[in-house]
């Protein structure tokens, strides 16, 4: 049976409300190349030094890598830190770089305070966090004894609601929603009495 005119516009009308779209996102480390201080806020994340005492160092002294970073610690990129994500990721992949014989790195993912699982790092390599699921922090536990570990080429998806073109506010849409719902009930019991 072909469906009508309204069911169409609210089967549309509930499509354009619940879409919701994943967007691969990067960290941009561009504009904030060299020492750091202890926090550093990006648009898509916050990086925290947790030692005592160090920096953030960005560029091609974490690694060899523009795009990427180290907790810096004596000249070494041997401190703890931390990653806070503006918002949940999922599907994210980085690379550890500048490891040699002695150094190591143990880093668990978060969900809030879930803790979802842990990678151990002692080479260069590309690391894999897409079978966490949605990631909101990373905690870096380096226990090196060389020159330290450095981490570049931050590549993940991050969930974008898309609203409306009309830009109706949340609440209204919502009630918009539930009038569509309602109207296709009522054209559904129409046909079927």
């Amino acid at each position: 049976m072909a469906s009508s005119f309204s069911e169409r516009m609210a089967a549309a009308l509930l499509t354009s409300l619940l879409a919701v779209s994943s967007h691969a996102m990067v960290i941009d480390f561009s504009g904030v190349q060299g020492h750091n201080p202890s926090t550093l806020v990006l648009p898509t994340v916050t990086i925290t030094i947790t030692s005592a005492t160090g920096t953030i160092l960005v560029g091609q002294g974490a690694g060899d890598q523009a795009d990427g970073f180290c907790f810096l610690l004596n000249g070494f990129c041997l401190a703890d830190g931390r990653m806070d994500f503006a918002s949940a990721v999922s599907n994210l992949h980085f690379d550890s770089d500048g490891a040699a014989a002695g150094d190591s790195a143990f880093i668990t993912a978060f969900d809030g305070a879930t803790s979802l699982g842990s990678v151990t790092v002692t080479t260069n390599r590309k690391l894999d966090f897409s079978s966490f699921g949605n990631i909101t922090s990373l905690v870096f536990d380096d226990s090196s004894t060389n020159g330290g570990i450095a981490y570049s080429t931050f590549v993940f998806d991050q969930a974008v609601v898309v609203t409306p073109p009309n830009g109706v506010p949340e609440p209204g849409s919502f009630a918009l929603l539930g009038m569509g719902l309602a109207g296709l009930a009522v054209m559904r019991r129409r046909r079927q009495g």
